[in-house]
């Protein structure tokens, strides 16, 4: 079997490189792994002799381990709910040696270049010198290591360096009793800006951005912040609508803490999210300034006329996305770090070039990594069959153009043609690029009358030791064509009248949530739910979500998670 699949190049064994391994090798894909560090890690892998780690010896992951495990390696039961870096670290070296990836990774082996031949396969040259060609380019280089400062008139004649290079108050600078500008407003400028506001260390601390944002706190009422969700079957925009209300609720406006009002709502952009930050800034410990204008020597005039004496800046001001094993400028992202990707990670008009992990998901990247692990993997061996090249372009203009992070809803795309289950991998053959050797017959051609679909499993969330709320261990999704993003799927619920009786609806939660997506309707567990909130919105008649959802709930009109859901949505 494996002698008829593609060959595979991987570049990187951070999470997203030996997570994307992992898959390969459950499906017998033959690759080749290569890292330019000692071990595996990447970004997490704290002082990396390769010089690319941003890990600074405080950082604990801002993703609770309730939403960081992989599908099926749970994490230890032990741990805190946010784990140190270490904690992280360990954790994915236990699930590699778990999994027999350690002796598939090349360790002390970079990729110098990689160039798409003629017939539109790749050849890859290696540190050692070595070329080796390769059906498939899977590149899973990271985003979070080319470090981008910005430029500013005049100069500083102090001490000023990117968070890339902060590993703690004392290294790479002894940051006791200096004033100090920190940057930027993403989640590693809170924690570094709330490490060093400290008294003890800072004499004086400001953070300096060109507009606000959404600080959201680590937990909610008691409970970690990221484990609560909406049903999925729940319509997008009222599940944004209660959680914007309740995120609001919890945290109060931003000017109260002395920060800029932002310009946006909660989740309309990748949140920062931070326990401490708000404290330090309510105490005044964390001073807001507006965007640097000029450096002037050992002082710093900001955008608002004010001039502020300072001797250390730390530049958290974000990344480059960068190939440098790339040539050809098609394959590069524009200077405001633009990267048209179908799916997130496949170039539409190079169909055997993937890459893993390029975008800022909610809540992490290692569950979205191991979901596109799976889509290649069902690629490659002939599971999946993706949309046209022209297709996938459309696909990937609308999603650029409606979308602002990796969480959004997928943008609607014109109908493709449906996905055909094959016996042999990637028959019939993508358009663009042939095999290293044409193994592929007749006889591996699509057998006569067979159904178009492909099936994916997707597990359920994570959920805490004795909740009650399972509905199955698994969810099977069912794919009718190509252009629905198998993995971001927003089940729509329909209204069927009447329902069925009790113990019909028993036998239906019991079969769990099955979904027709060419139907568009759930034929399991809720279709016999009487949705009334839904035609209300759509004759307007719901001007206030909670409460009508309140006044339902307490009517009794509703299915009972769906009342416990109402209950929490009132204001």
């Amino acid at each position: 079997m494996a002698s008829n699949l593609p060959k595979a190049c991987i570049v990187g064994a951070g999470c997203s490189g030996f997570t994307t391994a992992k898959r390969l090798q459950d499906l017998g894909v033959p690759f080749d792994c290569f890292e330019m560090s000692d071990d595996i890690g990447g970004n997490w892998y704290f002082k990396n002799p390769n010089g690319l780690s941003a890990c600074y010896q405080s950082l604990h992951i801002d993703t609770s381990k309730w939403r960081l495990a992989f599908e099926d390696y749970p994490v230890p039961a032990d741990w805190p709910d946010f784990p140190h870096h270490a904690q992280l670290l360990k954790y994915f070296h236990d699930y590699v040696d778990h999994f027999g990836l350690r002796p598939l990774i090349t360790f002390n082996t970079k990729v110098e270049r990689a160039e798409r031949t003629a017939d539109g396969l790749w050849t890859v040259t290696l540190s050692t010198g070595e070329t080796r060609l390769y059906d498939v380019l899977l590149v899973c280089n990271g985003h979070h290591w080319d470090a981008r400062s910005p430029e500013y008139p005049g100069t500083f004649d102090g001490p000023a360096f990117h968070a890339h290079d902060y590993r703690g108050p004392f290294d790479p600078v002894d940051m006791r009793g200096k004033n100090i500008v920190v940057v930027g407003m993403g989640n590693s400028a809170m924690d570094i800006a709330s490490e060093l506001s400290q008294r003890p260390i800072a004499r004086n601390l400001w953070v300096a951005a060109r507009r606000g944002v959404w600080v959201l706190p680590k937990y909610i009422d008691g409970h970690v912040a990221d484990k609560a969700s909406m049903p999925h079957w729940m319509p997008r925009k009222l599940g944004l609508s209660l959680a914007r209300k309740k995120i609001k609720r919890a945290i109060g406006r931003m000017e109260d803490y002395g920060l800029p009002k932002p310009d946006h709502e909660p989740l309309e952009a990748h949140p920062s999210v931070s326990g401490e930050f708000l404290t330090r800034a309510g105490c005044g410990d964390v001073k807001f300034k507006p965007n640097i204008a000029q450096l002037m020597g050992r002082q710093v005039r900001f955008e608002d006329g004010s001039v502020e004496d300072v001797d250390a800046i730390v530049y958290a001001t974000g990344y480059r996305i960068s190939f440098p094993f790339f040539d050809d400028p098609d394959l590069l992202p524009d200077a405001e770090n633009r990267f048209p990707l179908f799916k997130r990670m496949m170039r539409p008009d190079v169909p055997n070039l993937f890459f893993m992990g390029l975008a800022q998901p909610l809540p992490t990247l290692v569950n979205f990594a191991e979901q596109q692990a799976k889509l290649v993997g069902a690629y490659l061996t002939g599971r999946y069959r993706p949309p046209p090249p022209a297709t996938r372009s459309r696909s990937t203009s609308a999603s650029m153009s409606t979308t602002c992070c990796a969480r959004s809803a997928p943008a609607k795309a014109a109908p493709s043609p449906p996905a055909t289950r094959c016996r042999s991998p990637l028959a019939p053959k993508p358009d663009g690029w042939r095999r290293r050797s044409d193994r592929l017959t007749e006889a591996d051609a699509p057998p006569q009358g067979s159904q178009p679909s492909t099936r994916i499993d997707r597990p359920l969330e994570p959920v805490e030791q004795g909740q009650r709320a399972r509905i199955g261990e698994r969810q099977q999704l069912r794919h009718h064509h190509a252009g629905h993003a198998a993995l971001q799927v927003q089940p729509v619920v329909a209204v069927a009248e009447p329902g069925p009786g009790k113990a019909a609806r028993r036998a239906s939660c019991r079969a769990g949530l099955q979904i027709d997506q060419e139907a568009q309707a759930p034929t399991g567990r809720l279709a016999w739910e009487r949705v009334v909130v839904q035609s209300q919105v759509r004759r307007g008649a719901l001007q206030r979500p909670g409460a009508r959802l309140g006044e339902l709930a307490g009517q009794q009109k509703l299915h009972p998670f769906m009342r416990q859901q109402a209950r929490l949505a009132v204001p």
